[in-house]
């Protein structure tokens, strides 16, 4: 440790200079002195160390005022006052009409990098800021980008760390909210949270989390979106100065996640907190917004003629401040509540409206739902072709926006961060401990300093005890901790890789030949997932998926993970067998014929159900380790896709297989054939439905057949 070090060197020196001291008033009184006076000796000795220790100290302060010096280096270029204060004008004015009136806000943010880039002034990175969150503002995304990246730029010329946040915090709105390209948007939140944890600015620190609230909002991840939020409002109310309008964003965050949960009360309540605060800082953007929102909550609440007076309240001030963002979402909300209240002529026009803006302005993850509103509308209206048109134009973006591989990304960044901030946890504690061993390591340095004058040997044998003492109390602390280690590394990862990882220090990916993967999906979910609550949803899910794990388990199968209402699992590894296509045909088949028994019984008791699809491929795939600070075991190939493709072509409560597993269970199980039908960037595929298992194999079974997928003894 470089404290250890330090003091080592200080007690070290301290030693040298007793025995020189020594060591001199010897020589002086022998052979100088000739036994004069021990005065005499004494002063010209302390004297001589006196200089020596001045020298040192002068030595010092030179050091320390040319490192301050070179810290902080003189700015060569030159400003006038007039032109800083015309800028600055120019930026506030931007930033205060951002809220009021965005056309003005244009005017003000344009002649602002107009003449900061002409002077080459300092505040050029401000004055691009301004001018991008205006062209946010107006949803022109490719403008704000281009903003947002020069005032980035700016800032990294000039190594200003909070500038260089703040841009990347802006980038985080760009690609969240216009262009719903979520992926990208969690990956600048992170960037800038991390920036602003290591330069300290609450303020700053406050607006990521908040940022990333919003993106976990979208994921449906309201409890980490909680988490998040909360601390960003902790942090705000712990300033001197709190920032209102970040903590009235923070509160209209928390509101929204109680809507979506079906809280309404809570929902509400928090609502009305944020526009109390936006009423007074007369903020009409956000104000627009904040009546949006709260037009949202009468929807999902059933209280159409409250959401209709809210959207009007909102789109007024939308209108006032000519913020177009938001005005499109009315229109598209106001629409919906039309539908839903069967009003489909009324509902048509706001719906094209709003489709229409946001088309032009490219928000594709905006034009989702409103998409299949409007299928609904012409559905309802016996125009089927346009209705159908629709359909297919939502599920196109969905699948882009929201594909496995980004959800699986985006969960991967989570738990980065996640694993970071344990990381951070165990930092503290042994920084606790550090400082435990520093405070003993310094008593023991000051008393052994104070008895050396009389008796040095005692204070070293001291010392080596309190050290011994405490090398005692390390050492146990670093068993118990490594026995925890082991544990949590069994609960997370299966035990061959595990052990793998124990023994070695790293398990490297193995490829496998041949391994059966497994998918199932939930048909309709979001569908059934809007006529349930919260709670109900989550214990539903967690029944199914419960049932799921004890079926593999009982057919020796690994389960991989869960994406949502997604399962997924793989027979044959980590420890390859020969029976594993039966194993999860078997294990498949048992599975649906579970959802299809509840299905039965909540269908008497009048209760929501979920029907399942199934898919299963055999092929190649790649097994590892996933990161190195939060460990997750992962599969990788083309068999993935493959058996991924092969649950989206199944029929709900089937099992759907391909022709490579099909080639290994055909004499087991009795199979209808499909065809070749086309998969998503597949093309053409043979697919066949499993029925059941031929009588004789269960017999086979019966009498010797392993189902556990356990390897021979000599594999």
């Amino acid at each position: 440790m470089e404290i250890e070090r330090k003091l080592n060197n200080v007690f070290v020196f301290f030693v040298a200079k007793v025995i020189d001291f020594l060591c001199v008033m010897f020589f002086i009184d022998t052979f100088i002195f000739k036994k004069s006076s021990f005065q005499n000796a004494l002063f010209l000795t302390t004297s001589s160390y006196f200089m020596s220790f001045l020298r040192i100290i002068l030595i010092f302060v030179l050091i320390g005022f040319s490192l301050s010096a070179s810290a902080n280096p003189t700015d060569p270029k030159t400003d006038t006052a007039g032109t800083t204060q015309q800028i600055e004008w120019l930026i506030l004015h931007g930033n205060n009409s951002n809220n009021t009136n965005l056309d003005s806000a244009l005017y003000y943010s344009n002649q602002a990098v107009k003449i900061a880039e002409a002077a080459n002034h300092f505040l050029q990175g401000n004055s691009y800021l301004t001018l991008g969150r205006t062209w946010a503002n107006h949803t022109v995304a490719d403008s704000a980008e281009k903003y947002f990246n020069k005032a980035l730029l700016f800032f990294k010329n000039q190594n200003d760390s909070i500038g260089i946040a703040r841009a990347i915090s802006k980038l985080v709105f760009v690609e969240s909210f216009l262009r719903s390209n979520y992926e990208r948007a969690m990956e600048y939140g992170y960037q800038s949270l991390d920036i602003w944890e290591k330069t300290g600015n609450t303020s700053g620190l406050a607006a990521a989390y908040n940022d990333l609230a919003g993106i976990f909002q979208v994921q449906k991840r309201y409890d980490a979106s909680n988490e998040m939020l909360q601390k960003a409002i902790a942090l705000i109310q712990q300033q001197t100065e709190p920032n209102q309008g970040e903590l009235a964003y923070g509160l209209s965050m928390l509101a929204q996640n109680h809507m979506y949960q079906h809280q309404f009360d809570t929902a509400l309540f928090y609502n009305q907190k944020a526009i109390d605060i936006y009423n007074q800082l007369n903020q009409q953007v956000s104000l627009a917004v904040e009546y949006n929102n709260r037009g949202n909550m009468f929807k999902l609440a059933g209280r159409y003629d409250e959401a209709i007076e809210s959207y009007k309240h909102s789109l007024k001030l939308a209108t006032e401040s000519k913020f177009k963002t938001i005005r499109s979402a009315l229109f598209a909300n106001i629409g919906h509540v039309k539908l839903l209240q069967g009003n489909y002529s009324k509902a048509l026009p706001y719906t094209l409206n709003a489709v229409q803006m946001m088309e032009e302005a490219g928000m594709e993850g905006n034009l989702v739902e409103n998409y299949t509103h409007l299928a609904a509308i012409y559905a309802a209206l016996g125009r089927n072709g346009q209705a159908y048109r629709y359909q297919q134009k939502a599920m196109a973006i969905n699948d882009s926006l929201f594909s496995i591989e980004k959800e699986q990304i985006m969960a991967e960044m989570a738990a980065r961060y996640e694993s970071r901030e344990q990381e951070k946890e165990i930092a503290t504690q042994r920084e606790q401990l550090a400082q435990q061993e520093k405070m003993q390591r310094l008593s023991w340095y000051i008393g052994g300093l104070m008895v050396l004058v009389l008796l040095l040997l005692t204070g070293i044998a001291l010392g080596l005890r309190h050290r011994i003492r405490f090398i005692k109390k390390a050492k146990a602390a670093i068993e118990k901790e490594k026995e925890r280690s082991e544990k949590l590394l069994l609960n997370i990862l299966p035990a061959a890789v595990a052990e793998e990882l124990k023994e070695k220090g790293t398990a490297q990916a193995r490829m496998y030949d041949e391994v059966t993967v497994l998918f199932t999906d939930f048909k309709d979910f979001t569908i059934v997932a809007e006529k349930m609550n919260a709670q109900d949803l989550v214990a539903e899910i967690h029944y199914c998926f419960k049932k799921f794990d004890e079926i593999i388990t009982k057919y020796g199968i690994e389960k991989i993970k869960t994406i949502g209402d997604a399962y997924m699992c793989a027979g044959g590894l980590p420890v390859p067998g020969s029976t594993h296509a039966q194993d999860v045909v078997m294990a498949a088949l048992e599975i649906q014929e579970f959802m299809r028994t509840e299905k039965i019984t909540r269908e008497k008791n009048n209760l929501h159900f979920f029907e399942l699809r199934v898919g299963i491929h055999t092929g190649s795939v790649v097994a590892g380790i996933v990161g190195i600070k939060k460990f997750q075991y992962d599969i990788w190939g083309d068999t993935v896709n493959t058996a991924h493709r092969m649950e989206t072509s199944c029929e709900p409560g089937k099992v759907n297989i391909s022709q490579s597993t099909y080639e290994k269970i055909k004499r087991q199980f009795k199979c209808i054939p499909r065809g070749k039908i086309a998969a998503k960037h597949k093309g053409l595929i043979a697919m066949y439905f499993v029925e059941e298992l031929i009588k004789s194999s269960a017999a086979n079974d019966k009498k010797g057949h392993s189902t556990n997928n356990k390897p021979p003894k000599n594999a």
